[in-house]
């Protein structure tokens, strides 16, 4: 019979551990990223559809990440999707936007 010495299975446990320990913390942080936009979006549509019904303007906070998701996938129509495209060309280095749904926006 051939025997492993108690030494290497430790450690190859221990690194098999780490491994699976910082996948998973990976996936983890993409999922709550994703939750993020997702929650961002859906407040978005929803402010959309409250203007659209009650006709006032309604302020909401995107994140520019959301704006990316949203543009790169087609979630916002043209005239919205050029306005998102301007902004973030003109302020490449901010995070966050506050957007105010109007007329201005919609038209």
């Amino acid at each position: 019979m051939f025997f492993y010495s108690y030494e290497p299975l430790t450690f190859i446990t221990l690194l098999f551990l780490l491994v699976v320990f910082f996948m998973a913390k990976t996936k983890s942080k993409k999922e709550f990223k994703e939750k993020i936009i997702n929650k961002e979006l859906a407040n978005f549509t929803k402010a959309v559809h409250i203007f659209l019904k009650e006709n006032k303007p309604q302020i909401v906070l995107l994140s520019a990440r959301a704006m990316q998701f949203g543009i790169k996938n087609n979630l916002f129509n043209h005239d919205i999707k050029a306005q998102f495209c301007q902004i973030l060309q003109e302020n490449p280095n901010e995070k966050e936007f506050i957007v105010e749904i109007d007329h201005n926006l919609l038209s």
